[in-house]
């Protein structure tokens, strides 16, 4: 009876009728769509048309007019703005410095990314399977919602995602020299775009790799295509490097042995905060929680990173790809929580670092696919999906709070500053500022709105 079961369970998860395919495809579609409707509403009720805090900072080349290469290659904080910085350009000039436009605009790249996700499972698994139905729930995941209602930036997170998994793809083109090309062109747009800059580094690496293989296996071809990819990759960090200033935006940055125990804590508060566990009450289940999320990111990463460092050339990509998701968001995850840890541990689960943790989750998802095992890719695939539950239900109240506040904050500053002009007076009355006290260059930009009628003053009749 057990081995029918067995037979039976493996059968559902495993075949490959073309009308299962079709129902998981549909019910895929289904949740996709709910979930970004939702996501559409909380982007709609609560992002405000007004510029906001780091935006008169990298929006800086637009008020002084610089060229292209000059907002491609412009700095804020630790990153380059790069491909978004120009994306950001045109949305601006099309919408009269509409920031609600921009808003939208980060929603619609964070809805293309799940297309490629969804190629990305079908070439490297090679079918649907239910377990993908969690897909949507991962990419689609609402406790991104900082980026579309406190600092809209499409270069910090957004537009990175979106080329990460373009870039992986990248790797599956079956013409050597056009993957390269293709690979090195996506990985020189990540290295320049926001915290994609973490990729530079894992391409050099994987060409470095490749080149050390190619060499012991006298394979003189490969060795000629991995110079020619090692090079590029250490080209294009070198262009990065020229004029860039390590900027860590707080003064307490530094890696400290003091806190040596605490960064795999930050790390899993990061974690739990993508499931919806949040700290803010009782600390303790969150920090269970994203240890232990911690804990299966890192045997994915290493257990498919050792399969790829057994036969780096082999033609299935599978373990380098799903080691370069988890890899990518295991670093950003470790830079994050040496850069921030001084700031505390509830820094940890600030809603900006959410997206970027999303190729983790789908490397894990990935990782549970290959499981051939019925009992156990099941049980994985249950805890993975009631795991992540919270995220389709209401927010609890301090996350609400935290948004309700940034969108009452900026309507009143907006309605007294349109009211009365008077910038310090509108901070001093409603208890908020858009940007930083202290800082009076910024009136400049705001007269700069008024005179053309932009920004906070389209909304003004």
């Amino acid at each position: 009876m057990k081995i029918l079961i067995k037979n039976h369970l493996g059968h559902l998860l495993f075949r490959k009728t073309s009308g299962q395919q079709n129902l998981i495809i549909l019910f895929i579609f289904i949740l996709s769509t709910l979930l970004a409707r939702a996501l559409y509403q909380l982007v709609d009720a609560y992002s405000v048309n007004i510029i906001f805090w780091d935006q008169f900072d990298f929006m800086t080349p637009f008020f002084l007019k610089q060229n292209a290469w000059t907002m491609f290659t412009w700095q804020h904080g630790p990153h380059r703005q790069g491909l978004g910085e120009l994306l950001t350009w045109v949305v601006i000039r099309l919408s009269g410095w509409n920031t609600r436009a921009e808003s939208f605009m980060i929603f619609g790249v964070l809805l293309l990314s799940l297309p490629p996700v969804l190629l990305l499972k079908r070439k490297l698994i090679g079918r649907f399977q239910w377990i993908d139905l969690i897909i949507p729930f991962i990419v689609l995941n609402k406790y991104q919602w900082e980026q579309f209602v406190v600092t809209p930036n499409v270069s910090h997170s957004v537009l990175p995602l979106l080329l990460i998994f373009v870039y992986v793809l990248s790797w599956m083109i079956p013409n050597k020299p056009w993957r390269y090309t293709i690979v090195l062109l996506i990985n020189f747009l990540l290295l320049f775009t926001g915290f994609g800059l973490f990729m530079g580094f894992i391409t050099a690496a994987v060409f470095g790799l490749e080149l050390i293989t190619g060499i012991r296996s006298h394979q003189k071809r490969l060795v000629i295509f991995s110079v020619i990819g090692f090079s590029g990759a250490v080209s294009s960090l070198y262009l990065f490097s020229c004029g860039y200033k390590f900027s860590p935006a707080v003064a307490c940055f530094g890696f400290q042995w003091d806190y040596i125990l605490r960064y795999p804590v930050y790390v899993g508060l990061m974690l739990a905060k993508f499931l919806g566990i949040n700290n803010s009450i009782n600390p303790y289940p969150s920090i269970i929680a994203g240890l232990l999320i911690l804990a299966a990111f890192i045997a994915a990463f290493g257990w498919n990173l050792r399969a790829y460092l057994l036969d780096p050339l082999s033609p299935d990509q599978t373990h380098k790809i799903i080691s370069i998701l988890l890899g990518f968001s295991l670093v950003f995850a470790a830079f994050t929580s040496v850069g921030r840890i001084c700031l505390g541990l509830e820094q940890a689960q600030s809603s900006r670092y959410m997206t970027l943790l999303i190729p983790g989750f789908v490397g894990l998802l990935m990782t549970i696919s290959q499981i051939r095992i019925p009992k156990i890719t099941i049980a994985l695939s249950v805890l993975l999906a009631f795991s992540l539950v919270k995220t389709i239900l209401p927010f609890d109240n301090n996350e609400q709070d935290s948004i309700v506040n940034f969108y009452e904050g900026k309507t009143k500053w907006k309605e007294c500053y349109l009211l009365t002009g008077d910038y310090p007076d509108c901070n001093e009355r409603t208890g908020f500022s858009i940007y930083p006290a202290g800082s009076e260059r910024i009136l400049d930009r705001l007269i700069f709105f008024e005179s053309n009628h932009q920004n906070l003053f389209l909304d003004n009749p």
